[in-house]
């Protein structure tokens, strides 16, 4: 038994390193089980704590307490961990060693009980945070640029316009 316990254990490990994206298990507490090497390079690198075995989950500093979104991270955590959502998702900012981050945190509740589980997946989704802001960008410049345009074009329809009505009034005064 205790065998195949070992192997099942092995196995687990060994698909959760496979994942290249930063993977946990927490028991029904919220204490990590298990953390995969993608999360464990990920703290070593930024300098955060080391995700220890059998520590609680939200003692890790990937938000800061100080931080805006650091609420809306916290409570969710804190209701899916008693099992009250099933499933809890959110993205935050983090400040960290050379600029700032954006992650997208999901965790997901399995079984119930004891025996329940859940599965903390991180994803980096700076980048994608940051093309949407220089779209917003572009498209705040876009629509300057539209209304400088058409800023110009009514300007030279006046100025057109008046110099013909001037024209045709000189045309009208000489034909009389």
């Amino acid at each position: 038994m205790r065998g195949a316990l070992a192997n099942s254990t092995s196995i687990l490990n060994a698909a959760l390193d496979a994942v290249s994206g930063k993977l946990l298990i927490l028991d029904a507490t919220g204490r990590i089980l298990s953390a995969n090497r993608a999360w464990t390079r990920f703290l070593r690198r930024e300098r955060f704590a080391r995700p220890a075995i059998g520590r609680d989950f939200r003692t890790l500093d990937i938000v800061r307490p100080d931080d805006a979104d650091a609420e809306g991270f916290f409570a969710g955590l804190n209701d899916i961990i008693p099992g009250l959502p099933s499933d809890f998702s959110c993205t935050y900012r983090l400040a960290m060693k050379k600029r700032e981050h954006w992650f997208h945190i999901r965790a997901v509740r399995t079984g119930s009980g004891a025996m329940s589980r859940i599965i903390v997946a991180l994803d980096d989704v700076t980048d994608m945070h940051r093309a949407r802001r220089a779209v917003n960008r572009l498209s705040l410049h876009l629509s300057d640029v539209k209304q400088q345009e058409r800023t110009r074009i009514a300007r030279d329809l006046h100025d057109t316009t008046s110099q013909h009505l001037t024209a045709m009034s000189l045309n009208l005064m000489v034909l009389r």
